[in-house]
């Protein structure tokens, strides 16, 4: 919504949603006339939605899916997995009857259900997860291997976040950064820029309390043009 300069967003998924705007009282306003109608419960500032942690720091934002990785993979027994760096094998082809039927298909289901909010941070699973989401019937060893595969590559990504920097001037507008490894076996860490609205920090040693260290020294990397 936009009226004479004054910004409102409203994002509602199922009974859940998300009010943000660029003035104070017009939340407020929206706030309180979703109230009258509905009966609705003000949770405060964003932490957590759609498998997304909302990390605030001075007026940026952090959405990071680490937490929501890390559990998929502890609960799939491979929390000390092999870090890969692509999220499928070139060569791999998958069909319905290419190996023996999974003894243990619900666990597939689960897995790759979890697996598909993930997709919200990490496009570039989005095709893996589009092949593996096709045998969810009758999911067959190899098919397994292949979500393994993408839970491997997760593992390694699972300290990418995605950075909203909101009070940089001149000019004021957002930049997306994503912070992450650019090689599995990348242990010594780097700051590298890879776009005018994008930075990667590579294998931060201290994981996300590290990041949130550094956030007030981006801006002496990033320039606006």
């Amino acid at each position: 919504m936009n009226n004479r300069g004054t910004l409102a967003y409203v994002l509602v998924y199922v009974d859940d949603i998300i009010i943000t705007g660029n003035r104070q009282t017009a939340i407020d306003n929206i706030v309180n006339q979703l109230s009258s109608t509905f009966a609705i419960k003000d949770l405060g500032r964003l932490h957590y939605f759609l498998r997304i942690e909302a990390v605030h720091h001075s007026k940026d934002l952090i959405l990071s899916q680490q937490k929501y990785l890390l559990n998929i993979l502890q609960r799939s027994g491979l929390s000390d997995c092999k870090p890969m760096s692509s999220p499928m094998c070139s060569s791999q082809v998958l069909t319905i009857d290419d190996s023996l039927p999974l003894s243990d298909p619900v666990r597939y289901c689960q897995v790759v259900g979890a697996l598909q909010y993930a997709t919200l941070s990490r496009p570039d699973i989005a095709f893996a997860m589009n092949r593996v989401c096709q045998f969810m019937n009758v999911p067959t060893e190899n098919h397994w291997s292949a979500v393994k595969r993408i839970l491997c590559y997760s593992k390694w990504t699972t300290i990418w976040v995605f950075l909203f920097i909101t009070h940089r001037a001149p000019p004021c507008r957002p930049l997306l950064m994503s912070i992450g490894k650019t090689n599995p076996q990348q242990s010594r860490p780097s700051l590298t820029l890879i776009g005018r609205d994008a930075l990667s920090i590579v294998d931060p040693p201290g994981g996300l309390p590290f990041i949130l260290d550094q956030i007030s020294s981006l801006g002496l990397l990033v320039k606006n043009e």
